[in-house]
């Protein structure tokens, strides 16, 4: 009867009334800890850091208080080297103070690696691994051999290659490859490409690249990203077979007259 009687009483009720208060003012305690330490909807703008050195960066991180790791390099050919060349998060990316930054470094020089054993494999395989470790493919030679387009050799500065020899990516690697006797391969269309494509077309058809001719239309490297193929020799014709390992020319443009002549020659070509 007594626990009965005070459940009823009045100070019972403000016991309640006193727990309650007391418990909301410890989560209203909490709550404005935990927004001061998380520093809820506040945040830092990533500055651009592409293109500045690391030192210049670090000064840069400190007065925005977030830090920054430099996490990988790659070289790039007529890039300053110790720059910034790629950052995540990108710039402009609200994050928290103290975020970490990761950088990707231009290095001084290309990372040499050790060159793998590429003798006597077929041709495919030995230029899609050349091209996936960082090479270029230079000129094919043939040489005789009972073994057609089997890779006899490959060279580097027209010495040959031993495996395991460190050369730096982005070298140019030449390919001899066995002749097997009459071999012919067929020309490739390479009209309307740019030259990169063109030169994959081309490397793929057991060929090579010759002369390389810009118009007038072409006056600055810029042009040169974007022009395309409106001319080669030999000319392509269906069914058309050439010895392998000869040259063919191209010629580009960024002539818009030019183009959509080459663009509906290709567009005729495809609907044969």
């Amino acid at each position: 009867m007594g626990i009965l009687k005070f459940l009823k009483s009045k100070w019972f009720f403000i016991n309640i009334a006193i727990s309650i208060v007391f418990i909301g003012i410890i989560i209203w305690i909490v709550m404005i800890n935990l927004n001061l330490y998380t520093r809820h909807n506040q945040y830092i703008k990533v500055p651009n850091f592409k293109g500045i050195s690391v030192n210049n960066c670090e000064k840069i991180a400190n007065k925005k208080n977030i830090r920054i790791k430099v996490i990988d390099s790659l070289y790039i050919k007529n890039h300053k080297p110790g720059t910034i060349i790629e950052q995540h998060p990108k710039a402009g990316h609200n994050v928290k103070e103290n975020r970490e930054i990761r950088l990707t470094i231009c290095s001084f020089k290309p990372e040499s690696i050790p060159f793998p054993n590429l003798k006597n494999s077929p041709f495919r395989q030995t230029v899609n691994t050349l091209k996936g470790l960082g090479f270029k493919i230079g000129e094919i030679i043939y040489t005789e051999s009972s073994y057609k387009n089997l890779v006899i050799d490959l060279k580097f500065k027209n010495d040959t290659i031993t495996p395991g020899t460190l050369i730096e990516k982005g070298s140019v690697i030449d390919l001899i490859l066995g002749k097997g006797g009459y071999n012919r391969t067929l020309v490739p269309l390479v009209l309307s490409k740019n030259l990169k494509s063109a030169k994959n077309n081309i490397i793929y058809s057991y060929l090579n690249i010759g002369e390389i001719h810009f118009d007038e239309s072409i006056k600055t490297q810029e042009d040169q990203k974007h022009a395309t193929i409106w001319k080669q020799s030999p000319e392509y014709q269906k069914n058309l077979r050439i010895d392998a390992g000869r040259k063919i020319n191209v010629w580009l443009t960024i002539d818009k007259e030019k183009t959509a002549t080459t663009d509906s020659i290709v567009n005729r070509y495809s609907k044969r």
